[in-house]
């Protein structure tokens, strides 16, 4: 349990360096934001630092930790940094007016409230980990992809690289190492090949979805709203199984999520210091599944189109692009040497495009029609209450009667993101060479789950009403 305890705490601490080297310390202000936001950016690095380690020390794991604690020391010399510019532009201001924040947040929600909220999730946490723990290896996706590479590299040694290989095509040899490489780094400091391991952090990164709703949609709206949120999404049988069953598309929809609530950041206050954090969570978000590429690609066409329609001057949105760019380097730097240099070709493009066959009236029909049922269905809801209950069915009603009772620009672009990603999923069944009744069968519900927590941010921000003062 030692070797747990040191791989949470130095992720964790990874993270929370991380955003504070950045200065964006206004994520600070509610302890659910600086939870998932460390979560998240903490093991993204780590895992970046160990692709790193296994290239340059050739697959041998051995000596990592102490690359790690460089790792750690120059993102405390950063944070150090920005700590006593921080002091020194506002005095001991900026640690009272800290302090009043949080304790007027505590205040709107009561105290004996919070503790009640601070129980529920804690409640939500054991639920997680006591079902996880029943199935320590996961489903099919868990051990025939992500646990098998884990297990792969963490056993190869100087032959780690011969995992991506077609031979075994069904491991999806192309895929990111965000998951796989954390649970290495995890068996790395327990010394075994603990299930612990996959199990938390699957049940964390479920968890951290929870956390992010809840701290933004309570900080921004109301708290009420905050839990109908959360509730929404613990109510999705999908999300859970998923989960629980150590898929990546939980995590990778964390990431979505925790994109959406800083590009809406931008977007509503213009500022420019949450940019370099938005740049590294988008491109972390392509170092989990090929989904994060075309995430990050939409993304930054809209973000940079947003940008030089509002800043109008070529210098304001080089500037912009610079800040957003230098955030996400590190995450594109290593996707590009494993993509160029280790991965195979994926499995859309490795016979070649033939679009003749796949433009056909009938088939793009058939897929629409599909994807629109199985915008129903994907979170498995006709399985509980008599299928009387249903998310997606409820937010559409609620939307024709009330309509859009937040009408900002931050919200209509995220709701914007959210549709091109659909477009480009559609795209990809498009032209897929494979069966495509299949392809739909095992993907589409996984990849509307990607984008459910996004999607139920950017509705609790935009359409329903908010009875929150001042707001």
């Amino acid at each position: 349990m030692i070797g747990v305890f040191f791989w949470l705490l130095l992720s964790f601490l990874c993270g929370f360096l991380t955003i504070s080297g950045l200065g964006y310390r206004s994520l600070f202000k509610d302890r659910y934001l600086t939870f998932a936001f460390s979560l998240i950016t903490g093991f993204g690095i780590s895992s970046l630092a160990t692709f790193i380690w296994l290239i340059l020390n050739n697959g041998r794991l051995v000596y990592y930790p102490m690359f790690e604690g460089l790792l750690l020391a120059v993102l405390f010399f950063f944070w150090l940094k920005n700590y006593f510019k921080v002091r020194k532009e506002s005095g001991e201001g900026d640690k009272h007016s800290f302090a009043e924040q949080e304790g007027e947040t505590e205040e709107k929600l009561g105290r004996s409230f919070e503790r009640f909220v601070i129980l529920c999730f804690v409640l939500c946490f054991a639920a997680l980990f006591f079902l996880g723990s029943r199935i320590p290896h996961g489903l099919w996706d868990s051990w025939a992809i992500w646990n098998l590479k884990a297990r792969f590299i963490y056993r190869a040694g100087e032959a780690w690289a011969e995992v991506f290989t077609n031979k075994i095509s069904f491991s999806h040899p192309d895929y990111p190492l965000f998951l796989p490489l954390t649970v290495v780094r995890g068996w790395l400091y327990c010394s075994s090949e603990n299930h612990c391991i996959q199990i938390l952090f699957a049940v964390l990164s479920s968890f951290a979805v929870l956390c992010a709703l809840f701290g933004e949609i309570r900080l921004q709206r109301n708290a009420f709203l905050a839990i109908i949120a959360v509730l929404t999404m613990f109510a999705t049988p999908s999300f859970l199984l998923s989960g629980i069953s150590q898929y990546a598309d939980v995590l990778i929809s964390l990431l979505f999520l925790g994109s959406l609530i800083l590009l809406h950041r931008y977007l509503a206050d213009q500022d420019r210091s949450v940019l370099k954090l938005l740049g590294l969570v988008t491109g972390l978000s392509a170092w989990v599944k090929n989904e994060g590429l075309l995430f990050f690609c939409v993304v930054t066409a809209i973000l940079a189109s947003e940008s030089f329609l509002r800043q109008r001057r070529l210098q304001d949105f080089k500037e912009f692009f610079r800040d957003y760019i230098v955030g996400a380097l590190p995450a594109l730097i290593v996707l590009v040497v494993f993509k160029l240099g280790y991965a195979s070709a994926n499995d859309l493009f490795e016979k070649g495009l033939n679009l003749a066959d796949k433009l056909s009236f009938s088939r793009i029909k058939f897929i629409g029609l599909v994807m629109w049922m199985k915008l129903f269905l994907f979170g498995e809801w006709n399985k509980m209450a008599c299928s009387l209950f249903n998310p997606p069915v409820l937010m559409i009603a609620y939307l024709l009667f009330n309509g859009v009772c937040n009408k900002t620009r931050a919200g209509m672009v995220c709701f914007l993101i959210l549709l091109l990603m659909l477009l480009g999923y559609f795209a990809v069944f498009v032209i897929s060479p494979h069966d495509i009744e299949w392809h739909l069968k095992t993907a589409c519900n996984r990849l509307y789950l990607q984008l459910w927590p996004g999607f139920v941010f950017a509705f609790f921000m935009t359409v329903v009403n908010n009875n929150k003062a001042g707001k």
